[in-house]
């Protein structure tokens, strides 16, 4: 789930840390 964790990581630097809330695991 490696391209999850980017999208993540990304989102949370420009987009709502909402995503966060994602399953990263």
């Amino acid at each position: 789930m490696a391209s999850v964790n980017k999208v993540i990581l990304v989102g949370n630097c420009g987009r709502d840390p909402e995503i966060r809330y994602l399953p990263s695991g």
